[in-house]
Parts: C-alpha cells; sequence; structure tokens
C-alpha cells in the first residue's frame, strides 16, 4: 500500500440494493474515501474482520445478516471505527439502539443526496481529528519518554557530582591534617636553617682567629 493510499479513508461500504450502492459508493468516493463495496452480512463481516477500516456505512436489512451484527463486529474489531447506519421508516427505535451502541449516525431512507453529502463531510472530519489526536498523542508520549530519559541523566549526574564533591572534600581534609603535621611543605621548597648575617659572621671569624693566638701563646709559655 502507498502513502497516498494510507491517507486515505479507508471505508466499507455494504448495501444489498445496486441502484443505492452505485449512488452512496460515488458519494463516497468524492468525500475521498477509499471504498470496498459488498452486497452480502456475511461476507460484510468477514472484510471488517481482515481489514481496518475507518469508516462503515451499511443498510440495516443486509441479506444475511443485518447492520446491527455488523455494528457489533465492527465496533469489537476497532473500537473507534464510525459505523453509519441507513434504515428504512419505521426503523427509529432500532436507530437509537444503534446509537447507543456505538453508531456514528443514521440516516433514514428515503434521504436527499445533500444529507448524505454533508453526513460523509463530517465523517471525513471526525477521521482527520481523530488522526490528528493519535498522532499528537503518539508525539506527547515520545517526549514523555524522552523527558523521563533526560531526567534520570540529570539524576544520575547530579549523584556524579555529589560523589565527586565529597571525595574533593575528604582530599582537602587530608590535605589540611598533613599541612597541619607538617607546615614546611606549605612553602615553595623544603627547609633550610637560618642563615647568619655577615656582622655575626664576622664575630665568627674573628673569635676563631683569637682562639688560635691564645693557643699559640700558651704553647710557648
Amino acid at each position: 500500500m502507498n502513502t497516498e493510499d494510507q491517507e486515505k479513508i479507508r471505508a466499507l461500504l455494504s448495501e444489498g440494493d445496486e441502484i443505492h450502492q452505485e449512488i452512496i459508493a460515488e458519494l463516497m468516493t468524492s468525500a475521498e474515501m477509499s471504498v470496498d463495496v459488498c452486497g452480502d452480512g456475511s461476507e460484510a463481516i468477514r472484510m471488517i474482520l481482515e481489514n481496518d477500516y475507518d469508516v462503515i456505512v451499511t443498510d440495516l436489512l443486509i441479506p444475511h445478516r443485518n447492520g446491527m451484527d455488523l455494528l457489533r463486529a465492527a465496533k469489537i474489531k476497532r473500537p473507534d471505527v464510525l459505523v453509519v447506519i441507513i434504515a428504512g421508516f419505521g426503523s427509529m427505535e432500532t436507530l437509537v439502539e444503534a446509537i447507543r451502541m456505538g453508531a456514528y449516525d443514521y440516516l433514514t431512507k428515503p434521504f436527499k443526496l445533500e444529507e448524505l453529502r454533508l453526513l460523509l463531510k463530517n465523517v471525513r472530519e471526525k477521521i482527520q481529528l481523530q488522526r490528528a489526536n493519535k498522532q499528537l498523542q503518539s508525539e506527547l508520549s515520545e517526549a514523555r519518554k524522552r523527558t523521563d530519559e533526560l531526567e534520570k541523566g540529570n539524576e544520575e549526574l547530579r549523584l556524579e557530582l555529589e560523589e565527586t564533591r565529597t571525595k574533593l572534600l575528604e582530599h582537602e581534609e587530608n590535605l589540611s591534617a598533613l599541612f597541619q603535621q607538617f607546615p614546611f611543605l606549605v612553602g615553595p621548597s623544603a627547609p633550610m636553617l637560618p642563615r647568619k648575617s655577615s656582622e655575626e659572621e664576622s664575630k665568627i671569624i674573628s673569635g676563631t682567629s683569637q682562639e688560635r693566638e691564645d693557643k699559640k701563646f700558651s704553647t710557648k709559655a
């Protein structure tokens, strides 16, 4: 099935009267629907079960089954399918029951072509809204999934940052304790003995020379 067929509205027309079948099918095609036509109730149910229709238009009195049987089968197969029931005058009670069972709308014979055109227009717009809503729901679901993934990633990143911060604090505490025990590590180089001034060095040298002279004098005596 190509893209154009996928975008078109898939429709089933179940009508036993050939004249009505031809007229209704033509109007449905004009409403941009891809129409399958069937004149037998049992065959129509088989087609409903085997295909994915957006809308089903059926006569209430269809050979071998009736429109209510088609309505039940259609709603079981796809709850959001739109079902339109066409019935003769005097079937109002059954039509009301069909609406209660989930039928989208109904027409009573004889009907004007303009009535059917308007009904098919409403059907088309309804289906387009359903499709747009499904698309939005899908996009929203995807956005929620992506948000959850980002939130999970942010939480993992937050935990990783907390762990890193804790390790940095531990390192800072260890370094602080080490510097308190060995203060010289804070400076740029290892510790050195304090250098004496030039005056002190001169005194030391002079004192050493005097000591030498005293020793010489003691020896001669």
